[in-house]
């Protein structure tokens, strides 16, 4: 005897687990791009804050960049000056939420140098050559140095 109609009932069960699976990606998918999207704006406002750029211009940029993304309205963007030993730093954190299917929040945190590289390099150089100095004199004595 055969059975007619099984293979109907069998694409009607499988079908739907398949466009579920199917749709979990897509929201994965995009949730990550918007991700990596976010990121790469908050890393050009650290990028910005080394020139000098006003807090108020990389805010907007940033929220242009939100506003043609998949993150909802409302996203909260912070911007913290600091200092580490002589370096000045930028911090930039992104609040916001992704919504495609289902809400997901996006959190994204930089940062950063406030200084140019080349200023940067040129203070390591000055410490590592007052280092070598100082061993020189043998007032540095320990394992980085050569000594035991």
């Amino acid at each position: 005897m055969k059975l007619k109609g099984t293979a109907t009932v069998e694409a009607a069960l499988i079908f739907p687990l398949i466009f579920l699976l199917l749709m979990v990606f897509l929201q994965y998918a995009l949730y990550f791009m918007t991700l990596e999207h976010v990121q790469a704006a908050c890393n050009e406002g650290i990028i910005a804050g080394r020139a000098q750029v006003p807090d108020e211009t990389i805010r907007a940029h940033i929220g242009q960049v939100l506003k043609h993304s998949m993150v909802s309205r409302g996203a909260d963007i912070t911007i913290q000056h600091g200092r580490w030993f002589m370096f000045p730093t930028h911090e930039i954190k992104v609040h916001g939420i992704f919504s495609l299917f289902f809400p997901m929040k996006i959190e994204v945190c930089v940062r950063g140098y406030g200084s140019q590289s080349e200023t940067f390099c040129r203070i390591t150089d000055l410490i590592w050559e007052c280092a070598g100095t100082l061993q020189e004199a043998g007032l540095l004595k320990g394992q980085w140095f050569g000594g035991g």
